[in-house]
């Protein structure tokens, strides 16, 4: 039988670790305590190779990096490496083990195995804080465009405001012509502090005048079914026509007075603008229904009004779209800021559904290390506690809690970290 220790090649030691392994599974006795020792010899003899080879190309994985996305790959690749050794060891012991029935001994500790863990928990740091930084640094850049559109909507939202005002002044002025046209000395010295009782007293006035309107309507069409003459046709049907001009009159004065009232009241934002027009419009409306239903035939003396309300609301739908623009960057705003705090993480712990401290669930908050102008650091490097709106309570305050902090985030930072400086992205020092 061929010995392996006059063997090196690692593809011929491979071939005959195959052939000793199966001869074992096979269940060949013959011989077997010399073909265990062969397989002994050739197993560890095949591990030397590797391990050899390893070792050769351990010191290229270690080397200096400037950045994090550097470090990054560093750890990957270091990682990678030491566990695809392990993992061929582990599959030479498993086999030899299986082959023969006991551990395989002899073989030399492999490098950097025992820190393969540590390298992960540092390679997972990174990973979570260049994820989380791109996502933050892409959210606050959504951010900062949507504050820029914001402002920019503000500014057009003040010209419609100035605007506004413009439209006050006119639809002011443009009602002052109209009721300073009317003979009636009424109109002429309108006082605003006894609108509402003029109001108040035209109601009842109004009220009896519609019950005399239909009582002379009724009566009126009562004689003509029963056939009255011609001429006392003729003569109560002026009384119908009297009785409706006096109702008319009233009703009219009133809806003056209401607009009178309305078209004083100056405003000019957006809500109170489009507010007052539409009230304006639902008057000028019924009273349209009620020349209609009384049929009256005289010039329309509002028709200036209706007119400069139409290009008024051309102007108010254009500045309602400034206000729903407003609006929804608002949203979109709380929406982005929502999901920064969504994608925060911390150095502390992975559990971010939890207080750190007592554990509940309940009210759950952020807690920043480093607050005031390093309050985005701390989100950045993930150097915040999650914590209960409680325990946020009682410790944010306290002193000896914060010198704790303070040293230690500075320590686990430098710890997850080691390639950059706290000290200059933080200016603090805590040691």
């Amino acid at each position: 039988m061929i010995r392996p220790s006059s063997l090196n090649n690692k593809s011929i030691l491979e071939n005959l670790y195959r052939i000793l392994r199966m001869s074992l599974l096979l269940g060949d006795t013959e011989n077997k305590d010399e073909t265990v020792a062969n397989f002994e010899d050739t197993a560890i003899k095949l591990d030397n190779i590797e391990q050899e080879e390893y070792n050769k190309n351990l010191d290229s994985k270690f080397y200096t990096t400037v950045t994090l996305e550097e470090e990054e790959r560093k750890l990957s690749d270091l990682i990678k490496y030491v566990s695809e050794r392990v993992e061929s060891r582990k599959k030479i012991e498993d086999e030899y083990e299986e082959a023969v029935g006991r551990p395989l001994g002899g073989l030399e500790p492999i490098a950097e195995a025992e820190n393969i863990n540590n390298y992960q928990v540092r390679l997972d740091y990174i990973k979570e804080y260049l994820d989380n930084s791109k996502k933050i640094e892409s959210t606050e850049k959504d951010i900062e465009e949507l504050k820029n559109q914001l402002e920019q909507e503000e500014e057009i939202k003040k010209e419609y405001e100035k605007l506004n005002d413009q439209m006050e002044n006119q639809l002011i002025d443009k009602f002052n012509d109209i009721i300073h046209s009317f003979e009636d000395d009424y109109y002429q010295n309108l006082d605003a502090t006894n609108i509402d009782s003029d109001i108040a007293t035209l109601d009842t006035t109004i009220e009896e005048n519609k019950k005399s309107l239909d009582i002379f309507t009724k009566s009126y069409e009562t004689l003509r079914s029963a056939g009255i003459s011609t001429q006392d046709e003729i003569e109560y049907s002026k009384y119908v026509k009297e009785a409706k001009e006096v109702y008319y009159k009233n009703v009219e004065q009133r809806y003056l007075l209401k607009l009178y009232k309305l078209v004083f009241d100056s405003v000019t934002d957006f809500e109170s603008i489009f507010q007052k027009r539409t009230q304006i419009n639902s008057l000028l409306e019924e009273r349209l229904d009620i020349r209609k239903e009384l049929n009256i035939e005289t010039r329309d003396s509002l028709l200036p009004l209706y007119s400069m309300l139409d290009e008024q609301y051309k102007e108010v739908e254009t500045e309602k779209e400034n206000i729903d623009n407003i609006s929804s960057i608002n949203e979109k705003i709380k929406f982005k800021q929502a999901k920064l705090e969504k994608e925060r993480f911390s150095l502390f712990s992975k559990d971010t559904k939890h207080c750190y401290f007592c554990s509940s669930g309940y009210e759950l908050t952020w807690h920043e290390l480093f607050r005031g102008r390093n309050r985005q650091n701390s989100m950045k490097y993930g150097l915040c506690l999650r914590m209960c709106s409680s325990c946020h309570e009682l410790y944010q305050e306290d002193k000896h809690f914060n010198d704790f902090w303070h040293v230690k985030g500075q320590a686990t930072f430098e710890e997850a970290y080691p390639e950059l400086d706290f000290v200059k992205i933080f200016n603090l020092y805590y040691k």
